[in-house]
């Protein structure tokens, strides 16, 4: 009987020395590497205040040590190995309370091995980016955005060729009036990216540039998203962009001397999902064919010079949710194909436009909406009707009444949300809905809802540049 037992035990016992003598499934880390990490980490100190804008961020670095269980570094918080070699391949410490200067001889550039670098959400105390970022050879994605980077963007940024994802956005001085820190001045942007033939993410916003936006983007056919907003461009906009085949997010906003207008789309299926050129100075109508982007999720047109009439063909964007066509000079009537949109969560057709005409019934089907602003004396009836369905709604003319005239209304309240793989929420503690009415104003007050969804998160991007900027980041690990 013994015996029996022995033979049914000597597979587990083969088993147990399998498992004990093969290699861990972490893989250890290199001691010099280790080392570099920990030097690296010495050199800022941890303040809450260095990653304000990040209300999830937490110091990464606190739990690394050489101690215990967690001496290997390929367990560090932040730190991705090769697991064959046991190379730092990935370092993200994004929003991890970091203040203090990356100098020229950082620890940091010793780790040749890196693909992925995430500094974004601290705060470098106005250092330049040194140009021994060029060590790092091996790099497809590089993410320095909003960190308080200060000077010349280095020459050598445009010799990593293998960069995919390239995003320095928002290095902004908000203490001193939004100062824009990074400039691209002696490296011209044409240099910048003629070399990173393999970009597939590009976010320069709020970077000194003033230039044209060169030719060379219409040649990036791995493009997907192009963010060159509030950088001084200026001049006649590449029409050869709109063409590029990958490209689904298009920001050229605040550039006020950026003259172009849109394209014919009718002849070439276009992936855009988000474009914006709103404050600029682009002219000119929105074409009919402007109905065959089928993926677009969201468009702002504010404060530029179009004209004519709103086609009928934006009924065909049904994935739309946000529309901002504000401050231009539209005539004509709102189509009725409007209530096409059964997504749209934001809409604005108000200031300078001179719509005229009765507002269309349909607009009551557009049951997602949190912002609706049609203010201005533009239209000559409104029904009430016309809102059956958007049960949040009050004020005249609807039987509804909102607050009393002698209290004010709750403040806006706010709160951001993380933005993983589950998607995103952008929050209101209350929304106003404007409606030019030829002998008022009706106000509309939804308490407690939300307006972005995990289907509009768009909405957060333009209400927050630096959750948009969390959100890529995200986005680009996940792929």
């Amino acid at each position: 009987m013994s015996l029996m037992c022995l033979l049914y035990l000597l597979p587990l016992f083969h088993l147990i020395l399998l498992t004990h003598s093969s290699p861990s499934m972490q893989p250890l880390c290199h001691d010099d590497e280790s080392l570099a990490l920990l030097q690296f980490k010495e050199s800022f100190i941890i303040n809450k205040s260095a990653s304000l804008d990040d209300p999830f961020a937490y110091p990464k670095v606190k739990s690394w040590t050489l101690e215990g269980e967690s001496s290997n570094c390929c367990s560090w918080d932040g730190v991705s190995c090769d697991e064959d070699t046991g190379h730092v391949i990935g370092l993200d410490l994004s929003s991890s309370c970091l203040y203090g200067s990356i100098n020229s001889n950082s620890s940091l550039f010793r780790l040749v091995h890196l693909q992925s670098l995430n500094l974004a959400h601290n705060h470098f105390k106005y250092s330049q980016i040194p140009s021994q970022i060029g060590n790092l050879s091996r790099l497809t994605y590089l993410n320095l955005s909003s960190s308080m980077f200060s000077g010349q963007i280095p020459f050598e940024v445009s010799k990593l060729s293998q960069l995919s994802s390239l995003y320095l956005c928002c290095n902004i001085d908000l203490s001193s009036w939004n100062i824009k820190l990074l400039q691209l001045k002696e490296l011209s942007l044409t240099s910048l990216v003629e070399n990173l033939t393999r970009l597939e993410n590009l976010d320069l916003g709020g970077v000194t540039i003033v230039s044209t936006v060169p030719n060379i983007f219409a040649n990036l056919s791995t493009l997907r998203s192009l963010y060159l907003h509030d950088c001084g461009m200026y001049g006649e906009f590449p029409r050869g962009i709109f063409k590029l085949p990958n490209l689904r997010v298009l920001d050229m906003k605040y550039n006020k001397n950026l003259t172009g207008s849109l394209p014919d789309f009718q002849y070439w299926r276009s992936p855009l999902e988000e474009m914006t050129f709103a404050d600029t100075s682009f002219s000119g109508e929105l074409p009919a064919s402007m109905g065959n982007l089928g993926s677009l999720i969201a468009l702002d047109m504010w404060g530029c010079n179009l004209s004519k009439s709103i086609p009928y063909s934006i009924g065909n964007l049904t994935n739309l949710v946000y529309l901002q066509l504000s401050n231009n000079s539209l005539v004509g009537n709102i189509p009725s194909s409007i209530g096409n949109l059964i997504h749209l969560a934001f809409l604005d057709l108000s200031g300078s436009n001179q719509l005229t005409g009765n507002i269309p019934p349909s607009i009551g089907n557009l049951i997602q909406l949190g912002f609706l602003d049609l203010s201005g004396k533009q239209f000559n009836t409104f029904e009430s009707s016309s809102f059956e369905g958007n049960l949040g709604l009050c004020g005249n003319p609807l039987s509804k009444k909102c607050w009393v005239s002698d209290s004010s209304p709750p403040p806006p309240s706010i709160s951001k949300q993380s933005q993983d793989s589950t998607g995103s929420l952008f929050e209101f503690g209350w929304k106003i809905v404007l409606v030019g009415y030829g002998f008022g104003l009706i106000i509309g007050v939804i308490i407690g809802n939300i307006v972005a969804t995990k289907k509009h998160d768009w909405l957060m991007k333009t209400f927050g540049m630096r959750q948009r900027i969390r959100r890529n980041v995200r986005r680009e690990q996940r792929n």
